[in-house]
């Protein structure tokens, strides 16, 4: 059985735990099951962690928003054939695969990315042109404001086998727009998957750099940061102020604590978004910067033994929550209000509108005060979060099943 992948953003350490995680649990069910990665990148990619025999990278370049001849090409052929090379390779792909999955990303579909949208709606078109059985596994999806864009969404929501999302801020925006199809509320796709220690504290005791700054602390805080000149919305000089003059003035106040800060790179690799060169720029005497080349295990491993986190990029405070290593959430996004909801943590969330520096330090200061309260908390919250995870797998099962058998 082969499964393509859509909306797949590989050089990011959370979708990377994400899809991993989904991959893990899915060949426990299916040991030969392979899987298609469509990426929409012109550059090949490394550190890469699966063989050839268990993932295949598909690399599409970026899909032209408007298309006058390969449209009606594709509506007539019912999704088989097209003249541009991107859009010939996408139909073949799709014809070579037995099922086809939306990512646990996001969000996605809707409003926010105006050019991962139109790949969005050529993929599942063409999809379900081609009468592959297809499902949404766990992504954030929405807000759906653009009533024209909603006839595709709709089209393409019907069709699916299965509907499920992260979170339920992304379900009430899935609700509002009137698809026929149900969706189920799960969680981040990166819960689910427990993963072996030992190789990742390895790792650990050989990468002498962090091993002996981090000796030096009694208490050390993980950070995670962004400019959010990528964003649809959050793309201003406002904001880049605020996360900018926030957290520059919340690690110097760490820094007169004696209090440690460990910053951790989601994005990798050798594009413009890499989190590495920024963080740099935040580094005081009392600041490590992790390198770029350990995965996402690595990332949760070492979470694991920070004193707490303060998260602007999404999964970092997953990877907190999963390690039960108490966090503060600032928020750009429905994903992390969402995720917030379900493990019940709102009095630690900052909307990244409301960010300044006096609200971090209080934040933080209430995380202290209560500190064991909610190392507690997550310690109780987290079985039911891996479990609400794992249900997305269950749920991807019976549809698997239901086309293919119990030996797919």
């Amino acid at each position: 059985m082969t499964i393509t992948l859509f909306n797949c953003a590989w050089t990011n350490r959370g979708d990377e735990a994400a899809f991993r995680s989904m991959i893990e649990e899915l060949r426990k069910i299916y040991p030969d099951a392979r899987f298609n990665l469509v990426v929409h990148s012109k550059k090949f990619f490394t550190q890469f962690p699966y063989s050839e025999d268990v993932v295949k990278i598909c690399f599409i370049s970026p899909i032209l928003r408007r298309n006058s001849i390969d449209i009606p090409l594709l509506l007539l052929s019912r999704g088989r054939l097209a003249i541009s090379e991107n859009l010939r390779k996408l139909c073949k792909i799709i014809k070579e695969s037995d099922f086809v999955f939306h990512n646990p990303g996001g969000p996605s579909m809707g409003d926010l990315y105006p050019a991962t949208q139109y790949a969005n709606f050529y993929e599942f078109i063409i999809t379900r042109f081609q009468k592959k059985p297809y499902l949404f596994y766990a992504p954030s999806m929405g807000p759906f404001n653009n009533k024209k864009r909603n006839i595709l969404r709709r089209y393409i929501f019907n069709g699916a086998e299965l509907i499920t999302t992260r979170e339920p801020v992304s379900a009430e925006y899935y609700k509002a727009l009137g698809a026929k199809k149900d969706i189920t509320v799960t969680a981040d796709s990166a819960l689910q998957h427990e993963f072996d220690f030992a190789p990742y504290e390895k790792q650990f005791e050989e990468y002498d750099e962090l091993k002996a700054f981090l000796s030096r602390y009694d208490k050390v805080v993980g950070v995670t940061i962004a400019t959010l000149r990528w964003h649809h919305i959050h793309n201003t000089d406002e904001i880049e102020n605020r996360i900018s003059s926030s957290f520059s003035a919340f690690v110097d106040y760490l820094k007169k604590r004696g209090i440690g800060v460990v910053f951790i790179p989601q994005i990798f690799g050798n594009g413009k978004g890499n989190d590495y060169p920024l963080m740099k720029k935040y580094a005081r005497e009392n600041c490590f910067v992790v390198d770029d080349e350990h995965d996402c295990f690595f990332q949760q491993y070492l979470i694991s033994k920070l004193y707490a986190v303060v998260g602007l990029r999404y999964h970092s405070n997953i990877f907190s929550a999963k390690m039960k290593t108490p966090f503060i959430s600032v928020a750009y996004e429905q994903k992390m209000n969402g995720f917030v909801q379900l493990a019940d943590l709102n009095d630690y969330l900052i909307n990244i509108t409301e960010l300044t520096p006096e609200l971090l330090v209080e934040k933080f200061e209430l995380l202290e005060k209560n500190y064991v309260e909610v190392k507690r908390h997550l310690e109780e919250v987290y079985p039911e979060l891996k479990a609400r995870s794992y249900k997305t797998t269950l749920l991807a099962k019976e549809v698997i099943d239901k086309y293919y058998g119990k030996n797919s």
